[in-house]
């Protein structure tokens, strides 16, 4: 019982604003990314949780904002895998 599975998920959509990429120009607007993410929340004790997750990232090549913008740590066009774990604990 202190195991649970927390599924979540999301999309980014530009919405026509100016904004300019230095090697591109002008980015233009609609459905640009979206990533979802499977999470394994492990209660160690009242204080400690420990999480492993693993989690994907996908963009549209047409709004595609380069390496250099990280939208999520160590994922890249390239690279749309990610995990890790994450250890909180509270006072």
């Amino acid at each position: 019982d202190n195991i649970s599975l927390v599924i979540s998920g999301g999309a980014g959509y530009l919405d026509g604003r100016m904004i300019f990429d230095n090697d591109f120009g002008q980015i233009g607007h609609g459905w640009s990314n979206y990533h979802a993410k499977l999470a394994l929340p492990i209660q160690l004790n009242c204080r400690a949780t420990l999480t492993p997750y693993v989690g994907y990232y996908e963009t549209d090549g047409a709004h595609n904002l380069g390496e250099n913008f990280a939208l999520l740590p160590g994922v890249t066009p390239d690279n749309n895998i990610h995990s890790g774990v994450t250890l909180s604990v509270t006072f």
